[in-house]
């Protein structure tokens, strides 16, 4: 056991100086110091358990405002009154007794922290409840309403048709918002898994227009006719509907909506373009955290749940991915997205 470090103000008493020669060196290291000034600056430069004061010291009338300015500057510092009759004793006491208050103070402290961490997570989870619930009141209405022209027999052959790719397009949200949700919990319990197999990024983004093809024109850019990774594809497509739907959701309508697939040395690029309202660069850095949304969306009371982008970050990084944005607000944004490539470039694998 180390010794307890000690700073004796002494005031010049040669009474003091030796209660202080009584104290066992294996047991205390005391530095002797002849004023409460030249202690504050000892103890700047190095921590100490406990300050002895000469008792005739603590008698006088100045030695209170003395001894608050000590425990002003370190308020776990134990103080003891130099006495020769049982000083190890008291000096002993009064550490200990120290130590447990600061240590009951920094359990107070992590009792707080974490009080206030659940109320937070709280606070989130309902946040989260409301905006899902209202997100989801939308393609709801649209399918329900839709299913009933349809069953009233109130559309032509051709206005059914479209109804029923409008009816699909909502319950493709509906799914991508629970896999959304499902993804978060996972994540929160630390069960998701990257699933592995073979996806063509084609393939994805193919499927992943033709779910807005009622509401939005994709334009799938790429000269590649199949590029294979390594990864889940229901994950993958998880990641381009949302960067997609985002796009198309925070475009004006009629503007048309690109992903172009390129390849760069060993990965594949996907940047996803929009001419959206944007991102104000403020936001930015903390665009892919969980619950994050542009506060300009916020201002415009554009629905979103802000976990898309942080689950397909996360998807992204479980199978060496990448994600990137640049954007200017009112001009548009562009995601971009990298995945290694499964095959060697030119090889069969990539026609």
């Amino acid at each position: 056991m180390k010794p307890f470090r000690a700073i004796a103000i002494l005031n010049g008493s040669t009474d003091a100086r030796r209660a202080c020669e009584r104290l066992d060196e294996t047991e205390f290291d005391v530095t002797e110091v002849e004023s409460v000034d030249a202690a504050l600056d000892a103890m700047a430069e190095t921590h100490f358990n406990v300050a002895l004061l000469d008792r005739s010291f603590a008698d006088t009338p100045e030695s209170s405002d003395q001894i608050e300015r000590l425990r002003e500057r370190f308020p776990n510092l134990a103080i003891v009154i130099l006495r020769e009759d049982s000083l190890s004793l008291a000096v002993r006491f009064a550490v200990e007794h120290a130590e447990l208050a600061e240590r009951l103070g920094a359990s107070v402290d992590e009792i707080e922290r974490q009080r206030t961490g659940a109320a937070q997570l709280r606070d989130l989870r309902n946040d989260l409840i409301a905006v899902v619930a209202h997100d989801i009141k939308g393609p709801l209405t649209s399918i329900m309403g839709y299913a009933e022209l349809i069953q009233n027999g109130f559309l032509s052959a051709e206005e059914t048709l479209d109804a029923a790719r409008t009816i699909r397009a909502n319950a493709q949200r509906l799914s991508s918002m629970a896999d959304d949700v499902l993804s978060l919990s996972s994540l929160e319990h630390a069960e998701f898994e990257a699933v592995e197999g073979r996806a063509d990024l084609v393939e994805i983004l193919q499927e992943v227009a033709k779910i807005y093809v009622t509401e939005r024109r994709v334009v799938i850019g790429t000269s590649i006719a199949s590029a294979v990774v390594r990864g889940n594809a229901e994950r993958l497509r998880q990641v381009f509907d949302n960067l997609v739907g985002n796009a198309v959701k925070y475009s004006p309508r009629g503007e048309p909506v690109t992903a172009h697939l390129s390849r760069e040395g060993g990965v594949y690029r996907i940047d996803v373009l929009d001419r959206g309202i944007g991102i104000p660069p403020e936001d930015i850095p903390r665009l892919f955290q969980r619950f994050s949304r542009a506060s300009n969306a916020r201002k415009a009371r554009i629905a979103g749940t802000g976990i898309g982008l942080f689950v397909v970050r996360t998807i992204l990084d479980r199978y060496g991915g990448t994600i990137g944005v640049t954007s200017r607000v009112n001009e548009g944004s562009t995601f971009s997205v990298t995945l290694p490539a499964l095959h060697p470039e030119g090889s069969a694998g990539e026609r």
